[in-house]
C-alpha cells in the first residue's frame, strides 16, 4: 500500500500524517538527504519497536517541525529526515524481512 498525498504535481505530507502513519505501521520511507543523495529508509513509531532514547548531552535541542524523528529497523537507531524531502512511504508488512 503506498502512502501518497499530491499536491500540484508534487509529493506533500504533513509532519502530523507521517507520524500517524508511523505509530499504526512500519514505512519504507524514500528520501532526499541534505547532500543530494536519495536514501530509503524503513521505519517506524511504533512502541513495540522503538527503543527509548538516551540524552548523551545536556544540550536542548529546539523542535523543527520540518524534522520527523524515526526508529529506523534495520540500524536499530534513531534517525531523522525532513517532511519536504520525502520522495514516497510505503507501508511495509513485515518489517523483519525486508
Amino acid at each position: 500500500m503506498l502512502l501518497m498525498i499530491m499536491k500540484g504535481g508534487k509529493m506533500e505530507y504533513t509532519k502530523e500524517q507521517i507520524q500517524s502513519r508511523l505509530k499504526q505501521n512500519t514505512l519504507k520511507v524514500t528520501f532526499t538527504k541534505t547532500d543530494g543523495t536519495v536514501r530509503e529508509m524503513v521505519c517506524t513509531l511504533q512502541e513495540s519497536f522503538i527503543m527509548p532514547y538516551e540524552k548523551k548531552t545536556g544540550k536542548v535541542k529546539p523542535e523543527n517541525s520540518d524534522i520527523l524523528a524515526v526508529w529506523e529497523i534495520e540500524k536499530e537507531q534513531w534517525r531523522s529526515f525532513r517532511i519536504d524531502s520525502i520522495i514516497s512511504a510505503v507501508i511495509v508488512e513485515d518489517p523483519v524481512n525486508v
